[in-house]
């Protein structure tokens, strides 16, 4: 079985500037997964820049504490 690294969503924590990412949190096919995935990664590090990347439906970013669906 060979290993999945393609997802529907994508959480990831980024540095200060947004200019790289300094770790993958999670890769999840679920839109309510990556939600709860996301807010989970937000109350772990509050001081974190997290990013939830998505296909579809909906992408969301933050650059502190909130949920955006584009």
């Amino acid at each position: 079985m060979k290993t999945k690294t393609h997802f529907a969503f994508r959480i990831d924590m980024w540095d200060d500037v947004g200019g790289s990412i300094v770790e993958h949190v999670a890769g999840v096919d679920d839109f309510e997964v990556a939600e709860v995935t996301y807010r989970a990664a937000v109350a772990r590090w509050p001081m974190a820049r997290i990013m939830c990347l998505g296909r579809v439906p909906a992408s969301c970013t933050t650059a502190g504490n909130g949920w955006r669906i584009d």
